[in-house]
């Protein structure tokens, strides 16, 4: 089962700086400005005003605008304002996923991977997280093709690699993360120590704990960079305000010097 991408990334969905290719601003006649009109609903939805926003949503959604289709997704996943339900979530999510909506089509899959809704296919979810990383989703890249044995280990990591790079490319922090580590481990490519040092830069702006870790091991070694602890100092910091505790407790050794 996938992270619930249909919670957590519809703040994504729900904010003024979308990626444009993750989520088109509009697909509609022209007639009303649908951009405008769903900013007003969100701002409706964050003071629980879900009436009124829904009603929003549902017009844009009825006049294809595929960012409204994903605010009554949502509130019919939730039950915000209006009754709960799975299978008419998923109806709206397809039609975002239809109208081009990266994001949609990610939630059909996840929909698909958990059988909310409609009848379980892991395969079916798979192909619509591919769906979703074409139109420029990172996560749909990055659930899309990695797979872990039951050791936990990533199972064909030369076969990964593309579509962790596009992911990584579309600023989802993981992928870059592991990115990261094959480079370390000879996993699928050749061992470049500077090269995952780059990935694991790159993870740790994006958020991700584990590549600040790392790379500030990185700096503690002068392994793939030059030797630097007070960098390294910095990266554990971060990491431990991303909340990894092992880098709380790198940082507090390593700050003192």
């Amino acid at each position: 089962m996938k992270i619930n991408y249909i919670i957590l990334s519809l703040a994504l969905a729900f904010s003024l700086s979308v990626n444009a290719n993750a989520a088109p601003k509009s697909n509609n006649s022209g007639k009303i400005d649908w951009d405008a009109e769903y900013n007003k609903a969100y701002d409706l939805e964050t003071t629980k005003k879900y009436k009124a926003a829904n009603e929003i949503y549902s017009k844009g959604c009825d006049d294809n605008h595929s960012l409204s289709c994903l605010g009554i997704a949502n509130a019919l996943s939730l039950g915000n304002g209006v009754p709960k339900s799975d299978a008419q979530s998923f109806t709206k999510y397809m039609k975002s996923c239809n109208l081009g909506n990266a994001i949609g089509c990610y939630s059909v899959g996840v929909f698909y991977d958990e059988g909310r809704g409609v009848k379980l296919s892991s395969e079916q979810g798979r192909n619509y997280w591919k769906k979703a990383c074409d139109l420029g989703d990172g996560l749909g890249c990055f659930d899309y093709i990695y797979e872990e044995d039951e050791a936990g280990n990533p199972k064909n990591p030369k076969a990964m690699m593309p579509y962790l790079q596009k992911s990584c490319d579309y600023e989802y922090a993981r992928a870059c993360t592991i990115l990261g580590v094959f480079y370390l481990n000879t996993q699928g490519v050749e061992k470049d120590e500077k090269k995952a040092s780059e990935y694991f830069e790159t993870g740790c702006i994006l958020e991700d704990a584990d590549s600040c870790e790392l790379n500030g091991l990185l700096y503690v070694g002068g392994r793939g960079v030059e030797k630097d602890l007070s960098k390294a100092s910095n990266y554990f910091q971060r990491g431990c305000d991303l909340g990894s505790d092992a880098s709380c407790n790198d940082f507090a050794e390593y700050k003192k010097d």
